[in-house]
């Protein structure tokens, strides 16, 4: 089963990280390619790739409508180039006016034995339009399907199909063999995944380790003067607002494990107030949590308890989101 970007975006939200490698393993293609369109420099092609993907787990929570993922993260990509542009000392402008020029500075590719035909490669694709020069370099660099390529560009496979046919055509057979077979040696390694998701882990540790202890030491403060105040349905509701916030904060900085117990005591707060619907996504929250922490058992009874309260509810949309989590379990 292939889940939408949407449904991936709000479960990486949520704190599951394997859903966005499942987003990086997805777009990488079209990254890569967008990357080289911009710098047409292979030897920093793959690090600004592994860079727009790292901007984009970190600015996920910014992302107003999830289901725009993908234009969304072709946006951060596009600003990744500029800003290594501007480094570079080159004019920013804009990828509708980029053309695919042989490097004029040497480097190791340049007096590699692929030399000549990486710079006749180059003149090639450079003879194109511009938007056929975006068919051909996302289609052949990373192996993308032709609707990857559309929706990547924002629009039609039946138009990439046709950009296709025009730059074939205009290369001839000779130069569109030496274009695959250049491309096909630049292909992303089977590792860049993983670097992507090693590069998030280790700016999460950097940044973590101070913000997340402040805000475990604001929560235990605040959780300290509420015992001063008297109950009452407002109490209850700030309380377990503290308690799954301070959870959060100990899941991101060291353990799962310790965190659940602030959401168990978030839960049973919730069940005390006695709204049915915000139990319901607490509960649906919390199985999440479990099945991110490996207690599939534990996160399969949350999930089934979840349903059956917005089944009795007649919330189809919280139903909904119930039967992806327990699909993507595999049940």
């Amino acid at each position: 089963m292939e889940f939408s970007d949407e449904f991936l975006v709000s479960k990486t939200l949520e704190g599951d990280d394997s859903t966005f490698t499942t987003l990086v393993n997805r777009h990488r293609g079209v990254v890569h390619g967008l990357c080289y369109l911009m710098v047409r420099n292979f030897a920093d092609t793959e690090d600004l790739a592994q860079e727009a993907f790292t901007k984009a787990y970190f600015k996920l929570s910014s992302l107003s409508n999830p289901s725009k993922f993908l234009s969304w993260l072709r946006s951060i990509t596009i600003n990744v180039c500029h800003d290594w542009l501007r480094r570079q000392k080159n004019d920013t402008i804009p990828l509708e006016t980029i053309s695919i020029k042989p490097a004029t500075s040497p480097s190791p590719e340049e007096i590699c034995e692929a030399k000549e035909l990486q710079e006749q490669v180059a003149e090639a694709i450079a003879s194109l339009s511009e938007k056929n020069q975006q068919a051909v370099t996302l289609f052949y660099l990373d192996g993308c399907s032709c609707k990857e390529v559309a929706d990547f560009l924002g629009t039609s496979v039946s138009i990439v199909q046709s950009r296709l046919y025009e730059a074939r055509k205009q290369l001839k057979r000779r130069l569109m063999t030496m274009v695959k077979e250049n491309f096909e040696g630049r292909k992303l390694s089977q590792e860049f995944d993983e670097k992507v998701r090693k590069a998030i882990e280790q700016a999460k540790k950097a940044q973590s380790q101070h913000v997340y202890r402040e805000a475990i030491k604001y929560c235990d403060e605040a959780l300290d003067a509420l015992m001063k105040l008297t109950d009452s349905v407002e109490y209850r509701k700030t309380k377990k607002e503290v308690l799954w916030l301070k959870g959060d904060a100990v899941r991101l900085s060291w353990s799962r494990e310790e965190a659940i117990k602030y959401y168990e005591e978030a839960l049973e707060i919730e069940k005390k107030i006695g709204d049915k619907s915000s139990q319901a996504h607490v509960i649906g929250k919390l199985a999440t949590v479990y099945s991110n922490a490996g207690n599939k058992e534990k996160a399969l009874e949350y999930y089934k308890q979840a349903l059956d309260m917005f089944t009795e509810l007649g919330d189809k949309a919280g139903q909904a989101d119930v039967m992806q989590w327990l699909g993507s379990m595999g049940r």
